[in-house]
């Protein structure tokens, strides 16, 4: 039953190989990988040691110490002294002239190497049993642990051993199976497993091929044999016979530890493209690395200290695998490195209108994150010209342009904005003054602008309908109609306009002068065309251009007369009887030279002169028309109150 057991369980590891083969390039999957290093005790100061020859064709290269016991030192055959770096070690005073005989020292290290396979051989438990196929373990990748065989053991293609420095592999080929690897074909190393650390445990005898590479001790219970040129980074221990065909031998060092990977990038932010100067920092040097910059360019990967360039926004992991003998590690940063874009720039400001001074609150509303900030207010004032949200006040007119710099680790952009900001003029502040603003028609009044603020263009409303010199800005306007007259100006400038109205400002009146003739007057006879002066008492007569005359004639107790007839008076009254009565009898004179009717509209042109000037005049009658032919009779005197008044036209 037991026996069973064994071949299912062999058939499964068959079909389980035979699968990984197929799948996975014959990776072996982890086992519990319990396995320590064997310990070699004093054996492990040799790289070769036999107990019965040791022998070589010319020439081998063996580094390492070389010892052959209980066998004399004349079993040594081949082995030159040029060939080794370190010692040959006899238990007599035979073989090789660089000998050194030590029969205690071999004593003691072929009892260890016996112990080391016996106990290396007798490990229970193991990871994995009977891998590969039919033994061959061919193209396959061993994890640390302990194998165990039932056959024989062939390595017709390469091997990888693949684990970490510290691991460990033991390889369990008993009774009398043999271990051999075919010509030009090789043990490698993989993720930092060493030599030192691998242990062949062989019942039957071991033969490397010609031109193989072999890593590894050797723990052989007969013999070793060596094809021609090849190579063993390892030990090579038989209880009988080493053989060598001008190989090397090299005895396994202590790998160091593998290295601590670790790295730096300047910069580590910036805007793209962002040039990274990566600085490798790891520890246990390394010999080579690897490096992952997190996007899709290899370039300068395996350099120790690369300078990588990211051409694309965004935010990069970056991973550097250092590795040396010892093995490799890996230091990942995640998000490392930003790239990242300029800021996206833009501003308002208000107001972007006003008159002077202008106080204008900007607001940075850029995208980007900016860190700084660099204003052109478009004036010689740099006041806050570094302020994220600045407030600048304007000290003169004009239209400005605002220039902001917004910068970021990305780099830097800018808005401008062309014209933002017109800087007005305040609109006017409207007033005048006229003169003079009260005198009789025609009054002509000279108007003069006090408006603040430097208007430039006026317009007035006098009041009348005279527009002339409406635009002016210090107008002359004459008032031709007497009455009260309300006077605006409005006065403009670039800032807007002002208003100003004086509410019956100016007030033109009628001319009245009244010339009173009185006393009693006796003209005689006065035939057609006679004239006679009449002595008045004269009031001084204010006499304007233009200015016509109403003249009324009364009778002594002012009385008007019928129509401006005359007619005789008799002392008490007004009579037809002694006279005809005359319709307009008289005409008027001022100069005694041309006369005016006195009419039944009795408005006519007197005195002409200039304004304001003081007549004295008197006046002069003459008859001038009779009815009937008559004539008014002689010795009749006539009464007359005549009385001027003036007025405008």
């Amino acid at each position: 039953m037991s026996g069973t057991k064994k071949i299912t369980r062999n058939i499964l590891s068959l079909v389980f190989t035979v699968t990984f083969i197929c799948l996975m390039t014959a990776a072996i999957a982890p086992g519990v990988m319990g396995a320590t290093a064997v310990d070699l005790g004093s054996a492990g100061n040799f790289v070769i040691l036999a107990e019965s020859a040791i022998g070589d064709t010319p020439t081998s290269i063996i580094a390492g110490d070389v010892g052959l016991s209980p066998t004399t030192g004349a079993a040594i055959t081949g082995l030159t002294c040029s060939e080794m770096t370190g010692t040959i070690y006899t238990v007599d005073a035979t073989g090789p002239a660089c000998r050194v005989v030590d029969p205690t020292l071999l004593t003691a290290a072929i009892t260890d190497m016996h112990s080391a396979y016996d106990n290396a051989s007798n490990l229970t438990t193991p990871d994995y049993t009977d891998v590969g196929t039919s033994g061959d373990i061919a193209g396959l990748t061993l994890l640390p642990g302990l194998y165990k065989f039932t056959t024989a053991v062939t390595i017709t293609n390469d091997v990888t051993i693949s684990g970490s420095s510290s691991d460990v592999w033991i390889f369990q080929i008993p009774g009398t199976s043999a271990l051999g690897i075919s010509n030009g074909k090789n043990v490698i190393l993989s993720g930092g497993a060493q030599a030192q650390n691998i242990f062949w445990v062989v019942g039957g005898a071991t033969t490397i091929g010609t031109g193989s590479g072999f890593n590894g001790t050797i723990l052989d219970k007969t013999a070793i044999t060596m094809g021609s040129g090849a190579t063993l980074n390892g030990r090579a221990f038989a209880q009988s016979a080493v053989t060598l065909s001008g190989n090397t031998v090299t005895f396994p060092t202590a790998a160091p530890p593998a290295p601590v990977a670790s790295f730096t990038g300047t910069p580590a932010i910036g805007g793209f493209p962002l040039t990274v100067v990566f600085t490798d920092s790891s520890t246990g040097s390394p010999t080579s690395w690897n490096w992952n910059f997190g996007d899709s360019d290899t370039t300068n990967y395996t350099v120790q200290n690369p300078v990588h360039t990211y051409a694309s926004v965004g935010t990069y992991t970056v991973d550097l695998t250092a590795t040396n003998a010892g093995g490799s590690t890996t230091d990942t940063q995640t998000n490392y490195i930003s790239v990242v874009p300029a800021p996206t720039t833009s501003f308002t400001g208000t107001p972007t209108t006003g008159t002077v001074p202008l106080t204008v609150v900007f607001t940075d509303s850029s995208t980007g994150s900016p860190t700084s900030w660099l204003w052109d207010f478009g004036d010689s004032d740099s006041t806050n010209y570094t302020v994220q949200n600045p407030v600048h006040t304007y000290a003169s007119t004009g239209t400005y342009t605002v220039v902001l710099t917004a910068t970021n680790i990305g780099g830097f952009n800018s808005a401008t904005r062309t014209d933002y900001l017109s800087v007005l003029i305040p609109a006017p502040v409207a007033s005048f003054t006229g003169t003079p603003i009260t005198g009789t028609v025609p009054l002509t009044v000279v108007f003069t602008d006090t408006s603040t603020g430097s208007p430039t263009s006026w317009h007035w409303n006098f009041g009348d309908d005279n527009n002339a010199n409406y635009s002016v800005q210090n107008p002359m306007h004459t008032y031709a109609s007497t009455g009260t007259y309300t006077v605006n100006l409005t006065a403009t400038n670039a800032g807007g306009s002002n208003t100003v109205t004086q509410t019956n400002y100016v007030t033109v009146e009628a001319i009245e002068i009244i010339l009173t003739v009185s006393g009693t007057n006796a003209f005689g006879d006065m035939a057609v065309g006679d004239n006679v002066n009449v002595t008045p008492d004269l009031v001084n007569a204010h006499v304007t251009s233009n200015t016509h005359w109403a003249v009324t004639v009364h009778d002594a107790e002012g009385r008007a007369t019928p129509a401006g007839h005359m007619a005789e008076w008799n002392g008490a009254a007004y009579t037809g009887t002694l006279g005809e009565v005359m319709t307009n009898p008289l005409s008027m004179s001022s100069d005694g030279i041309t006369y005016f009717a006195l009419s039944a509209d009795p408005s006519v042109a007197l005195w002409t002169g200039n304004a304001v000037v003081s007549q004295d005049n008197y006046p002069w009658f003459k008859q001038v028309t009779v009815t009937g032919d008559k004539r008014v009779a002689s010795g009749h005197n006539y009464r007359i109150v005549v009385t001027f008044t003036a007025s405008a036209n």
